[in-house]
């Protein structure tokens, strides 16, 4: 079976991907030029005003997880 030239260059980039993204959050924290693309794109948010940050109301888990 010949994979479609797409499908063989989605492999190649996860493959890439996987290589060099961070596993761990510290890790990430650590490398400048990721936290520079995260608040570039943090801000983004802000700037196309998709976002509302409200109060956590005290009744609720803001994350659940069993």
């Amino acid at each position: 079976m010949r994979l479609s030239k797409r499908v063989t260059n989605q492999v190649l980039y996860v493959c890439y991907m996987s290589q060099i993204e961070h596993m761990k959050v510290e890790d990430a924290i650590q490398d400048e030029s990721w936290t520079n693309v995260m608040y570039k794109e943090l801000n983004q948010f802000i700037i196309n005003d998709v976002w509302e940050l409200v109060p956590c109301p005290n009744s609720h888990n803001i994350i659940g997880a069993k």
